[in-house]
């Protein structure tokens, strides 16, 4: 088997030859010290997998992408230089690699996408990411970069997403990102941008913008619009947002989904989606009360709209002209003189009733509703004698009947009735 203190002076030889031959493209190749054979690419991607790398290849067998994290170490990112067609970079959490190492990317132009997200990285080890300039993704989440750094970005013309989230950024790290005119994807979530700060993205045309919890506000709103393209899907969940910051919603027509579902809106501020024709989907507050269901008359290409607990039978009824609805969602006060109004609601097909106080008598409007694909009648009053008012609705699937007082003999004639219908009890 030979000599071990031999054997263990020869693969280290052969290592060293391994890590500190590393050269740029158009260099000569490197020599395995002990071989007389040259370093290739092969060879890289070994001592990659050696690092736990999972590596990517095209068509052609090149290796276009490779993601590794834990084990990797400035050593190990020498080994990407002979890379020439290396496209796609995940070092995710490389608590092993420093801003030095990153120096072995500086000549990686081919890359696209880098993940830096939850390294050690400061603001400079930016300057070796600044020349790679046909990068179009770059993750540096929860790194250790400054609002200085992201002046060594500005040159990065190219991108088109860009994380910061976890980050010391604040709004003066902002300005270096104006000349990003490409950029469609900007994650800011959990850092010092203000509100005011976010004055400094507009007219970006983003795609998709992620901003801190504390720039949730009414000015939040008006700069986080101002940064966006027209936007088709707005989730205003949990904002902080009042009836004056829906007066930025004004004029965007191409609004499609609208969720303010723990805002701060009233009534009152439904006003300012009268004119938002194209909306579809709606999701309100749980404020919400009949006087507000009065400025909806007008969305007549609503097709899902849930609305909270606190609406009535005379809610509903300003609802009634809303024929185009595909998913309806009422709450607990509503009763059988409000599904009177839904008898023109053709469209249905889901149609959500969960605790409200309806009984059996109440369910004769829906017998024209047989587009109906689910109905959930759980936590009511309903029984047996349902499975007469429901036998039209042949497109059924879903029916639930959760903590409704239907025995199993009912059930069996819903069966019946509803035959291709999956009953919930």
């Amino acid at each position: 088997m030979g000599n071990p203190n031999m054997q263990r002076q020869l693969g280290t030889l052969l290592l060293l030859g391994v890590l500190g031959c590393g050269s740029h493209e158009g260099d000569a190749p490197g020599v395995a010290i002990g071989t007389g054979r040259s370093i290739t690419t092969e060879d890289s991607v070994a001592a990659l997998e050696k690092l736990g790398a999972r590596i990517r290849r095209n068509e052609q067998g090149e290796v276009v992408g490779v993601e590794v994290g834990g084990r990797m170490t400035d050593a190990g990112l020498a080994h990407l230089e002979r890379l020439a067609s290396l496209q796609w970079l995940n070092l995710y959490r490389a608590s092993g690699i420093s801003d030095a190492g990153l120096a072995h990317l500086a000549h990686r132009s081919s890359l696209r996408q880098l993940y830096l997200e939850g390294t050690p990285i400061t603001d400079a080890g930016l300057v070796h990411v600044a020349g790679l300039s046909h990068l179009q993704e770059l993750h540096l989440g929860d790194t250790r970069i400054s609002d200085a750094g992201l002046l060594q970005l500005a040159e990065l013309t190219g991108l088109r997403e860009l994380y910061l989230g976890d980050t010391r950024i604040s709004d003066a790290g902002l300005v270096h990102l104006a000349r990003l005119r490409h950029l469609q994807a900007l994650f800011l979530y959990h850092t010092r941008v203000t509100a005011a700060g976010l004055a400094q993205l507009e007219g970006l045309q983003l795609k998709k913008l992620s901003v801190p919890q504390h720039a949730h506000t009414d000015l939040g709103l008006k700069h986080y619009l101002a940064a966006l393209e027209a936007p088709a899907i707005l989730d205003l969940k949990e904002w902080a947002t009042t009836d004056a910051g829906l007066a930025h919603l004004e004029g965007l027509t191409s609004l499609r989904r609208l969720s303010l579902v723990g805002t701060q809106v009233t009534d009152a501020g439904l006003a300012h989606l009268q004119q938002l024709s194209g909306l579809e989907e709606l999701y309100l507050p749980r404020q919400i009360t009949d006087a507000g269901l009065v400025h909806l008359r007008g969305l007549t290409n609503l097709r899902v709209l849930h609305v909270p607990r606190e609406i009535t039978d005379a809610g509903v009824a300003h609802l009634a002209g809303l024929t185009g609805l595909q998913e309806l969602r009422l709450a607990s006060l509503i009763s059988d003189a409000g599904l009177v109004h839904l008898a023109g609601m053709t469209d249905l097909r889901r149609l959500d009733l969960t605790a409200t106080k309806i009984t059996n008598s109440g369910l004769g409007p829906l017998q024209g509703l047989t587009r109906l694909e689910m109905l959930q009648l759980d936590f009511t009053a309903v029984t047996d004698a349902i499975s007469v008012q429901l036998q039209g609705l042949g497109h059924l699937a879903y029916l639930g009947l959760i903590g409704a007082p239907v025995t199993d003999a009912g059930a069996a004639e819903l069966k019946k009735v509803l035959p291709y219908c999956e009953i919930k009890r």
